[in-house]
């Protein structure tokens, strides 16, 4: 498996290998943290490293969109599915936090991002156990995967990496 995720001190790979991309760093919800989703945007698509892994499947998660956005666009250009993984409704969340408001040009930014991220993946993974009714009321049918959290690793090691151990995938996340 090859995983593309933010720099960290520690990564549980099962002995996989991992592409970091550097961001700018960042406390809470600021101006920052957007400048950080762009830059991993932008470093994302300029990254010979991942243009040179052949994946199977590309696994990209919602949070955040524009890192979603990445994965759909490696799946294109790989020929491979795009599966989206949801852990939290964006931006819906940062409107119920307060820290967004419907008419904010980001919140339609990245409900667009959304839609075309539900519109062209293969499937949805999420640890939202009721996910697939929110995309029933937004009139979006797919299949939607469950993952409990947590999930305990002596089952996520027999369930998911010996099974996929020849699985090339390519994960993009924050």
């Amino acid at each position: 498996m090859q995983f593309v995720l933010p720099p960290q001190k520690k990564y549980l790979t099962y002995g996989k290998n991992i592409i970091g991309i550097r961001g700018i760093p960042y406390n809470h919800n600021s101006t920052l943290r957007l400048a950080d989703m762009i830059l991993f945007f932008l470093k994302s698509l300029i990254s010979k490293k991942i243009y040179e892994v052949n994946p199977s499947l590309i696994i990209a998660d919602s949070v955040h969109p524009l890192g979603a956005l990445t994965g759909l666009w490696f799946s294109i250009v790989k020929k491979c599915p795009f599966v989206y993984q949801i852990r939290d409704i964006w931006p819906l969340a940062l409107v119920t936090e307060g820290k967004l408001s419907k008419i904010n040009p980001i919140y339609w930014l990245f409900e667009i991002i959304q839609n075309i991220c539900l519109k062209k993946c293969a499937f949805v993974l999420s640890s939202l156990k009721y996910y697939n009714k929110f995309l029933k009321e937004k009139k979006v049918f797919k299949k939607v995967v469950w993952i409990p959290n947590p999930i305990k690793k002596t089952n996520y090691k027999k369930q998911i990496v010996n099974k996929y151990q020849n699985l090339l995938s390519l994960y993009i996340g924050s």
